[in-house]
Parts: structure tokens; C-alpha cells; sequence
């Protein structure tokens, strides 16, 4: 009896954990950004889950039929792959969210109605399913719905021109109408180019358990389809780009949730590419911080800062100094250093005459007049090159000089003269 009652309780208790497990997880639907719908036209609805097993993947579909009870209408587009997919897919293809360390996850989910539905109102459902090793464990549907009403779908016309003018002899052009034919609805989204779209926030480290995500901004006054679009990290870097399917309001936000990691967390770069992968706007970071987002600080450029996460909403402040804005473009300019001369200075060079040296000629006695040659030294030439002047100097004997020289040797003869008649005389009166 004792161990029936212990097995009683035991089974009591996991009965009690597993309904608290199963009934915990609560899903709801809200702000679907259109209610009037044509077959195969994409909408968006916002999807909320809490307590839910903390850190833990989940898939989740869009449900979408006449009624709770018949709800087989609906396709989900998992933007990973680009893939639409069915109610009655596998859940392992279904895009995948995960939710916090507080049990809580909220997103925008892509749906659209099959094309084989009819006409008329519509309840939109979500249903998620945790995810145990790539299959569906316990799945949940929302206890809300959202209504959207099924219409038929306008016509689109194509954008080749109605009438074609031909020249010909003529002088009246032939009118040559286009076939109505050509003229026709279409359901598949159109590949479109925009202008004004801008990589608004960037989750690069999320928290323990959460996704990378990307924020994208239309900056333009209508509504945007961004169809196989791609978000990329640094070009050539072996990574394949991840394609997706966006549709963002007129000057709103947006975010793509990634299922797996793309971007390194000690740097890297983010590119937004359209369908044909051209690059629309990118930009590049050297670091992150785990569970802190990198913002735009201003659509005029391409400077981001660290921030607290503001996911499809307008960025905050910068958690460091904000940059030094980054301009689109940059003009080089180059510094040209003109030398400029002065002009030479003239310098004058005195230079200081030595003193003359006189030189005498020895004067050979004689009784006959002789006519003497003045005596004077040569003159003296100085040339000197001092940065190309040339400096002559000369240093002539004056005239008084050779006139002196030419009296004293006369005096000198004379003298001379006297003396010899001098002794002469004296012999003769002796004798």
C-alpha cells in the first residue's frame, strides 16, 4: 500500500510539472499593417511570446482561414531561405525565433494567403512550436487573431507604352495599338530598385540565447517591397548572403531577424544589397558589446556609435562620444610649397693695400747726364670671385714717390761729385 501511494504521488508530480510546462508559453498577435489583402499579397503582423523556456528556439507559423477551426489558408515566408511556406509544411522549414533569458520574444512575421483561398474575411492566427533537435515539441497557437479581408487584386499594367508611333512616308503617323492582351494581373512581387533606404541599427553581439538582427529604414513618403533582397557581411569574405523579403511604411522602420550568426564581434562590415547585389548602403565597425546595439547617429552619414537597443524605433543617444561624421564622399587636396628667392645681396669687399714696396734701381755713376727711368712698382691686380662679383683692385705708385726717388738719387750723384773734387784739390796743394 505504502509504495502504491508513493507511486501516486510521484505520477501527481510530474503531472503537475508537465502542465505547468505545457500552459506557461502564451503567444499574441497584434498591429498587422494591412487588413485589405489580394491572393498572394504579403502583409506583416507583429507576434509576441512570453514565458516561454528561457534561451530556447522555437518555430513559428502564420494560421489563416474563415474560422478558428479551419485555419489551412496561410503561408509564412521564411526569410533565411526566401521560401514560402504551407500550413502543412515540416515544421523544421518554418523560420525560427528565440526567446530571452526572461522568456520573452517579439518580431514581425511575413504572411500571405494561397492563392487557391476565396474570397472574403479571414482570421489571422500564429502557432509556435519549440524547437527539440530540428522537430516540433509542444506547439502553441495564439489566444488572439488579427481579421483581414481577401479581395481580388487590381490589375497591374505593364510599363511598355500603349500606342507605338512609326515613321513612314506618311505624313500622318500609323497608330499601332498594343494588344490588350499584354495587359495583365499579376501576383508575383515585382523586383523593385529604391532610393532613400538606410542600415538604420545593427544587434552585432546579442545577448546569451537571442539573434542578430538588422534594422532597415525607408526614408521615402510611400511604401517599399524589398523582394530577395540581402544582407551581407564584408564583401569576398567567403560568407553567402542572406536573402530576405521586407515590406516597410513610409518613413518607418523595419527588422530582419537573423537565424544564424553573420557578423564578427571584434569587427567587420554591414552591406545591404538589393536583388541583383548591388550594394545600397553598408558601413563598418572595429569593435561591439555584447547585448549593445550600433546606431546611425544621423541618415546625413554614415557614422555609427554604440547604444542601447531600440529595435524598430528611432535611435538614441550615443553610449560613447558620438563620432566625427564620416562624409559620402571626400575631395583630396594637394599642398604645393613654391619656393621663393631672395635676391643676392651685393657685397662690397674692401680689401686693405699693403704697404707699397719701393724698389730701387742702382744707379751706375757717370759724368754724362743720363736720363733716369722712374722706379715704381708694378701695379698690383687683385681678382677675387666671391659668388660671382669680381673685385679688381689696384694699388698704384704715386707720381710725388717717383719724383722723390729720382731727387735723391741726383743729390746722392752730386755729393758724390764734390767728394772726389774734393780730394783731388787736396793732393794738388800738397804736391
Amino acid at each position: 500500500m505504502e509504495k502504491k501511494i508513493k507511486a501516486f504521488f510521484f505520477l501527481l508530480f510530474l503531472f503537475l510539472v508537465f502542465a505547468k510546462k505545457v500552459s506557461a508559453i502564451s503567444i499574441t498577435t497584434s498591429n498587422i499593417d494591412k487588413i485589405n489583402v489580394a491572393l498572394q499579397e504579403s502583409f506583416q503582423i507583429t507576434t509576441k511570446i512570453s514565458e516561454g523556456s528561457l534561451n530556447t528556439n522555437y518555430f513559428i507559423k502564420c494560421r489563416i482561414g474563415e474560422n478558428a477551426s479551419t485555419l489551412n489558408e496561410g503561408q509564412t515566408l521564411n526569410s533565411s531561405s526566401s521560401e514560402w511556406l504551407y500550413d502543412t509544411d515540416a515544421w523544421s522549414k518554418m523560420p525560427q525565433v528565440t526567446v530571452d533569458n526572461t522568456g520573452s520574444w517579439e518580431g514581425v512575421i511575413t504572411c500571405r494567403v494561397k492563392n487557391t483561398a476565396n474570397l472574403g474575411n479571414k482570421l489571422v492566427f500564429n502557432r509556435a512550436c519549440q524547437n527539440n533537435s530540428g522537430s516540433c515539441d509542444n506547439s502553441f497557437q495564439s489566444t488572439s487573431f488579427s481579421p483581414i479581408s481577401l479581395v481580388s487584386p487590381l490589375p497591374t499594367l505593364t510599363s511598355e507604352p500603349i500606342n507605338s508611333l512609326q515613321p513612314t512616308d506618311n505624313p500622318f503617323p500609323t497608330i499601332q495599338p498594343t494588344p490588350a492582351s499584354e495587359s495583365s494581373p499579376t501576383s508575383t512581387p515585382k523586383l523593385q530598385n529604391y532610393n532613400n533606404i538606410y542600415i538604420s541599427e545593427v544587434m552585432i553581439d546579442p545577448d546569451t540565447g537571442a539573434n542578430e538582427w538588422v534594422e532597415i529604414y525607408n526614408g521615402n513618403d510611400y511604401e517599399i517591397i524589398l523582394t530577395d533582397w540581402h544582407i551581407d557581411d564584408i564583401e569576398n569574405s567567403g560568407s553567402t548572403p542572406k536573402k530576405f523579403y521586407l515590406t516597410i511604411n513610409p518613413k518607418d522602420y523595419s527588422v530582419l531577424d537573423l537565424s544564424s550568426s553573420m557578423f564578427n564581434n571584434d569587427g567587420d562590415s554591414v552591406r545591404l544589397l538589393d536583388f541583383t547585389q548591388k550594394e545600397i548602403d553598408s558601413f563598418q565597425y572595429q569593435s561591439s558589446e555584447k547585448g549593445k546595439s550600433l546606431g546611425r547617429t544621423s541618415f546625413d552619414n554614415d557614422s555609427f556609435c554604440l547604444q542601447t537597443p531600440t529595435k524598430k524605433n528611432s535611435n538614441g543617444q550615443c553610449i560613447n562620444p558620438t563620432p566625427t561624421p564620416t562624409p559620402k564622399s571626400t575631395t583630396s587636396s594637394t599642398s604645393t610649397i613654391t619656393p621663393t628667392y631672395s635676391p643676392l645681396k651685393t657685397i662690397t669687399i674692401i680689401k686693405t693695400p699693403t704697404k707699397a714696396r719701393s724698389t730701387v734701381t742702382p744707379v751706375k755713376f757717370s759724368l754724362f747726364t743720363q736720363n733716369l727711368p722712374p722706379t715704381s712698382d708694378s701695379p698690383q691686380e687683385i681678382n677675387d670671385s666671391v659668388l660671382g662679383i669680381t673685385i679688381n683692385n689696384e694699388t698704384p705708385v704715386s707720381t710725388q714717390t717717383h719724383a722723390l726717388l729720382s731727387s735723391l738719387s741726383f743729390t746722392s750723384f752730386a755729393y758724390s761729385l764734390l767728394a772726389i773734387i774734393s780730394i783731388f784739390l787736396k793732393m794738388k796743394i800738397n804736391a
